[in-house]
């Protein structure tokens, strides 16, 4: 069989969800056809779905998997396989020390840019904004570039990303014009948090009550209603909110050890220091826009030649 045609079979598999089938494929089309496809299919696969072991677990392959998405890219650069490394890359964000994490947003960007150089995308172009912010988060031109690229490619990830940056950069007239013109893209979290770093307690308080019942509280979005709550003097509502929010981790047994309740919910009848900090230090990355990274899935018309450079 060609390179292809057993491609097409640990595909199938895949789709399938036969997971050791597909992996077997997958490593027999690597040793049989050594190429930049094969290598790079083998990588994305360990990376995304781990390595199934002879006793039947499944364990973390993301390091294997790096590996062979390194060579890959050594033999041809393509947009699939620079994609595929910064999908590597935000796993490894996911538990990397915060020392660590400033190499990576690097390394990112430095993919990204050249996936950009042969496919000039918005996705691309919104996942570069993403790194580079995380990279370099005052730097003046992300803010120029996000703004610009929101006007033609909008987005839930786009908007999420440029309203931060405003907050970053304290454009709060600018931060209500994006609402007012992108909130059906914002969720209720995100313009809580704009209205209550802001001080737009009024705005913030009319949607304590949707938060509560909709989405996993933490430190800061606690923070946040209870100063909504305290600051339009709805104290009666601040306190209800407390005790609903206390008994949902208390059934989740989410209460850490530092016991965050006690300090954000400590006084429900004026502003704490606590909350106004877990307030201020609040930030939302929206994640990265993810494409198919499998040369030859025709699920996602991506041909085995893809244009390289």
């Amino acid at each position: 069989m060609t390179a292809q045609q057993i491609n097409g079979k640990a595909l199938d598999n895949l789709s399938s969800q036969h997971w050791m089938n597909a992996q077997k494929l997958f490593f027999m089309n690597m040793k049989k056809h050594p190429s930049h496809q094969t290598y790079n299919n083998l990588g994305y696969y360990l990376i995304s779905e781990g390595l199934i072991c002879k006793n039947g677990k499944t364990r973390n392959a993301l390091k294997h998997g790096m590996k062979y998405l390194f060579k890959a890219s050594k033999m041809e650069t393509s947009v699939i396989n620079m994609c595929a490394i910064v999908k590597a890359i935000d796993y490894q964000l996911r538990t990397a020390k915060e020392d660590e994490k400033s190499p990576l947003y690097a390394y990112a960007c430095s993919c990204l840019k050249k996936a950009i150089s042969i496919e000039c995308s918005n996705t691309l172009q919104y996942n570069y904004l993403r790194f580079s912010y995380l990279l370099e988060p005052h730097n003046e031109n992300i803010l120029l570039e996000i703004r610009n690229l929101v006007h033609k490619f909008t987005s839930v990830e786009t908007v999420s990303l440029y309203l931060e940056l405003l907050c970053d950069n304290f454009l709060i007239d600018e931060g209500l014009e994006c609402i007012e013109t992108y909130g059906d893209f914002l969720d209720e979290v995100d313009l809580l948090m704009f209205y209550a770093k802001f001080g737009l307690y009024e705005k913030g308080y009319v949607l304590c009550e949707t938060i509560c019942n909709v989405y996993n509280i933490d430190a800061r979005i606690a923070s946040a209603i209870i100063e909504c709550c305290v600051n339009t003097f709805h104290l009666q509502e601040a306190k209800k909110y407390a005790e609903q929010i206390e008994e949902m981790e208390k059934e989740k047994q989410h209460i850490n050890k530092e016991n965050w309740c006690q300090y954000a919910f400590g006084n429900t009848e004026s502003s704490t220091n606590y909350r106004k900090i877990k307030i201020a230090e609040y930030k939302y990355i929206p994640p990265v826009i993810d494409r198919c990274c499998y040369f030859g899935c025709n699920l996602h018309d991506i041909h085995w030649d893809f244009v390289i450079m």
